[in-house]
């Protein structure tokens, strides 16, 4: 990794600061493993990106890429719904390791035990989070909203994390030893045909967006009466949305809101900064229905 070290040493953290506090991690994904640790007094998760061993010149334009990725992520971290992170530290592959606050929990572990968790407060709260990197100049499109990326800090507030980085671990170097993943299940169609990751749109934030509330409203998956992942895309390569939920646990008129960022033409999807003032809207309208 020394010789790829000047391409991200401004993010680059002592690491003597740094302990590792677990020897085996505490949440895995697909191309990832977080572990507990601790910046000097501070409880922080390890990000650890499990990707192969790859040739110079790719590792070079992924750890470019990467860090790329982090400036635009750190232009918006002063956002109250956006986790910052807190830099690198230098790890055993030839990609850094990420540290990040350690927070609560994902929203739907959040939701699944606090029965009184207001679920169209956090989907407000997300909604302004997406807003406010989409209205940057140029928008910043995070490209992977699903339920891991979307956390809960100690003071009850939902935090995204990762905004970007999926743009840097997508390409297919880089995707060839990832295990089967449950991403696809939020990931609108045409981010589902598109190999140039880095030319996606912000509606495809919009497609997650929806998928991330159906599913903290339910506490299924999207699509989760579908046994796989890959019979999932094909459905929504079809332009199958999932089946609307008994009323009980989503409104006709949220399921309205849902529908509209899960249509088929991306074009036609709200923006963020149209379903922000939506929610708000239907939250009122709860109100005075429980008055």
């Amino acid at each position: 990794m020394r010789c790829f070290k000047p391409i991200f040493e401004k993010y680059l953290l002592e690491t003597s600061t740094i302990t590792e506090l677990e020897q085996y991690p505490f949440m895995d994904a697909p191309h990832t493993d977080l572990y507990e640790g601790k910046l000097n007094n501070q409880a922080v998760a390890l990000k650890r990106w499990r990707v192969p061993r790859t040739s110079n010149e790719q590792t070079e334009i992924t750890l470019r890429m990467l860090v790329k990725k982090l400036d635009e992520w750190k232009s918006t971290s002063s956002h109250p719904n956006i986790l910052p992170f807190l830099g690198l530290c230098e790890g055993s592959g030839r990609v850094p390791v990420l540290i990040l606050p350690k927070l609560r929990c994902d929203i739907t572990r959040f939701v699944s035990e606090n029965s009184y968790a207001d679920k169209l407060v956090l989907a407000y709260q997300l909604s302004e989070a997406l807003s406010y990197i989409h209205s940057q100049d140029p928008p910043i499109v995070h490209g992977s909203i699903k339920d891991t990326n979307v956390l809960i800090s100690w003071d009850y507030r939902v935090m995204i994390t990762d905004i970007g980085i999926y743009a840097t671990f997508s390409t297919p170097e880089m995707t060839q030893d990832w295990r089967p993943s449950d991403r696809p299940r939020f990931q609108s169609p045409e981010q589902l045909t598109r190999t140039d990751v880095e030319s996606l749109q912000p509606p495809v934030d919009v497609w997650s967006f929806g998928m991330v509330v159906l599913q903290i409203y339910t506490g299924n998956l999207p699509y989760g009466h579908l046994s796989n992942s890959n019979t999932a895309i094909l459905h929504i390569a079809q332009g199958l949305l999932p089946p609307q939920p008994d009323e009980s646990l989503v409104s006709s008129d949220l399921w309205q809101l849902l529908t509209c960022c899960w249509e088929f033409n991306p074009e036609l999807r709200p923006k963020m900064t149209s379903i922000s003032p939506w929610i708000r809207l239907l939250r009122e309208k709860q109100r005075f229905q429980r008055s």
